[in-house]
């Protein structure tokens, strides 16, 4: 009994200086079972690339890591770009639709001072309108008063040259009634009344009396 814990204690110190670990020894020393080949393959390749393993382990931690602070900064860098574009096109969105804001505005100011002003145009050319209209009016009935007032001027005229002349022939008449003036004197009385009577109604006529003459 002795020599076989002698024996065990011996593996597990060899065991422990090829790296092994002692749990691993312990475990199967007190089990009383020797280590298969599988066992005695996976020791050896622990030995021979467990530090190796390990720190590729560790570098592999490592660069997992940093991929995935690298990710988490890409993630919040893209999100940070991504607010800095969303901002801008909000912004540029919102200038666009003031100044279109603006522009339908300005516009629509002008279009009514256009239509004001055209509606002053339009009073002013009803006014203008009337007021010719008006006028037309009173040069017509002033026109109208002036005929009147010449024709009625004209025809108390003509009935006073024509009860002048009756008075003249019934003087006449009554002359030659009297004095039995002979037939040439009373010709050229005739012609004499005939004449005056002409001149007098040219003249009221605008009629020059020498035209009258000549016809």
């Amino acid at each position: 009994m002795s020599k076989i814990k002698k024996k065990g204690e011996i593996s597990l110190l060899e065991g422990t200086m090829k790296g092994g670990s002692p749990e691993s020894i312990s475990k199967s020393q007190t089990q009383g079972v020797e280590p298969t080949e599988g066992e005695e393959v996976e020791k050896i390749r622990d030995i021979l690339f467990g530090t190796q393993m390990r720190d590729y382990e560790k570098k592999v931690a490592l660069i997992d890591e940093r991929v995935r602070r690298e990710v988490i900064n890409l993630k919040d860098e893209t999100r940070i770009r991504l607010d800095s574009v969303e901002n801008y096109i909000k912004k540029e969105v919102e200038s666009l639709i003031d100044r279109l804001k603006a522009e339908h505005d300005q516009r629509e100011e002008s279009v009514k001072e256009l239509l004001n002003e055209m509606k002053g145009l339009n009073k002013a050319f009803e006014k203008k309108i009337d007021q010719l209209d008006d006028q037309l009016s009173k040069s017509s009935r002033d026109l109208r008063q002036q005929i009147l007032n010449q024709s009625k001027s004209l025809s108390d005229e003509i009935l006073h040259k024509y009860e002048e002349l009756l008075t003249s022939v019934e003087q006449t008449a009554q002359e030659l009634r009297t004095d039995k003036v002979n037939r040439s004197t009373l010709s050229k009385h005739f012609v004499e009344i005939a004449m005056r009577l002409s001149d007098e109604t040219a003249m009221k006529l605008g009629i020059d009396s020498k035209d009258i003459k000549n016809e």
